[in-house]
């Protein structure tokens, strides 16, 4: 997801901002900012979901795991989707068809890993029911809202 960003258009405005200072911190504070909320609320809303599917009384259960899987993997498309330049719609990749196949790819892996039957013997996860998925979906997509609510500020 990362090299997708990478190759995002320039926003329309971007020549019109002046130059950063050449002593400016690569990550200055506005950036420091949102990885810090955006880590929390990852972590709060993967482990939160892993609690609440926990049940002491079936510790054979796996079903926890899969959901903290999940979830932190439709967090993190939802953030690189939510990152992506301004003025554009978030499900319109002509201008960026590698974040396409990029997102594409790793939703495909992601549900291959919960899925997949052989993909068992290396992740040890259990299959969700759709209800569960998606929940896990859902908060990739209050991660995105949440993104850009932050870029509508600005």
């Amino acid at each position: 997801m990362g090299l997708g960003l990478g190759l995002e258009p320039a926003e329309a405005d971007t020549m019109r901002k002046p130059p950063r200072a050449p002593d400016a911190p690569v990550l200055d504070r506005a950036s420091r900012v949102h990885i810090g909320w955006v880590g929390v609320v990852i972590a709060a809303a993967t482990l939160g979901l892993g609690a609440a599917y926990f049940d002491p009384a079936r510790p054979e259960d796996t079903t926890w795991q899969t959901m903290i899987f999940a979830a932190l993997g439709f967090t993190q498309i939802g953030h690189a989707l939510g990152l992506r330049a301004s003025g554009r719609p978030v499900l319109s990749f002509r201008s960026n068809p590698a974040m396409a196949a990029l997102t594409l790819a790793t939703l495909a892996l992601q549900l291959g890993a919960i899925y997949l039957p052989f993909m068992d013997r290396f992740f040890e996860l259990t299959p969700l029911a759709l209800k569960d998925l998606g929940i896990a979906f859902a908060v990739g997509v209050l991660t995105w809202a949440a993104v850009q609510a932050e870029k509508n500020r600005r």
